[in-house]
């Protein structure tokens, strides 16, 4: 328990590292503002008292804030405002402006102004805009019935959101540190529990297992039979010098068959006789250039496992 908290709390120092680099980033280096030159209106056409809808989107760096904006032109008037946030990025924010203007006589308008400041609070710094509206003509039967225009900003030049370059968007950098992370951390999470429960695994159950991985290689071609039959029988001494506190992996075969077949209290006589035979076979095999195939690896994998499982469960038949 105690790794895997060290584990989660080292993934989270390094989610917070890349948090306070992207934050320095933002504050140190912030995006630039950008403001459109132009704003629709719709209706394009109104008569006197109807009103005319502008909307644009302005985007600030992440500590600005819009302070004032105000509508200045002839012959109209406008409501205050209205000011959204209307998508939050790292290093910038993109607000939207929009409200609406009057028309106050009959004959067509100059193209009014929106005047806008902004600036971060803490600090004496300005920025100031201009955003020009059309102008306002004579409401006319074809302007009545005209289609209604997306309410879009004109950029006055290429630096808008829309056409910056991927690569000096900082949430690509962003998503590419969270995903590595990710990676990172899901290979150590997954070795570290294999690990846990490799060490949780009883002995006898992992030289099972060991067995059943050379009986597959041997099947598949991806081990000869006699080194099959070897790596059998080391499995088995490893398991008896574990299980019984037998000297079987640092004794010949004939002295550890001898020492056996004295000591009491270990293993059956039916137990010892297969042992000697197994044992003696896999000696055949390995320094007398014995013949073995698949099926003689299948069967000694079995009976191999057969006999740990029985010794291990106090049982004492073969």
């Amino acid at each position: 328990m105690k790794k895997v908290l060290l584990f989660l709390a080292a993934i989270l120092i390094l989610l917070c590292v890349s948090f306070a680099v992207l934050l320095t980033k933002a504050y140190f280096f912030p995006a630039p503002a950008e403001c459109p030159a132009n704003a629709a209106l719709i209706p394009e056409a109104v008569a006197p008292g109807e009103a005319a809808e502008y909307s644009f989107d302005l985007t600030l760096p992440f500590w600005d804030r819009i302070e004032n904006v105000s509508v200045k032109g002839e012959n109209i008037t406008a409501s205050q405002a209205q000011i959204k946030l209307k998508k939050w990025q790292f290093d910038r924010n993109i607000w939207q402006v929009s409200g609406t203007i009057r028309k106050l006589v009959i004959e067509s308008t100059p193209g009014a102004e929106i005047e806008i400041s902004a600036g971060n609070p803490k600090s004496n710094e300005r920025k100031n805009f201009t955003v020009r509206l059309p102008e306002l003509p004579e409401k006319s039967p074809e302007t009545l019935t005209g289609e209604k225009l997306i309410l879009a900003g004109i950029p006055s030049s290429d630096n808008t959101a829309d056409n910056v370059p991927l690569y000096k968007k900082w949430w690509i950098y962003a998503a590419g540190a969270v995903i590595l992370f990710a990676i990172a951390g899901g290979i150590i999470l997954q070795r570290f529990i294999k690990k846990q429960f490799e060490e949780n695994i009883p002995f006898d159950e992992a030289i099972i297992r060991e067995i059943r991985r050379i009986n597959e290689d041997v099947q598949h071609l991806r081990c000869q039979p006699a080194n099959g039959f070897a790596g059998i029988c080391d499995c088995v001494r490893n398991y008896l010098e574990q299980r019984f506190d037998l000297p079987a992996t640092r004794q010949t075969t004939g002295e550890f068959l001898h020492n056996l077949s004295i000591a009491e209290n270990i293993l059956t006589p039916e137990e010892k006789r297969f042992l000697a035979g197994f044992m003696n076979h896999a000696d055949i095999i390995k320094f007398a250039a014995g013949q073995a195939d698949k099926d003689m690896i299948a069967q000694a994998a079995e009976q191999a496992e057969n006999m740990i499982r029985q010794t291990s469960a106090g049982e004492s038949q073969i």
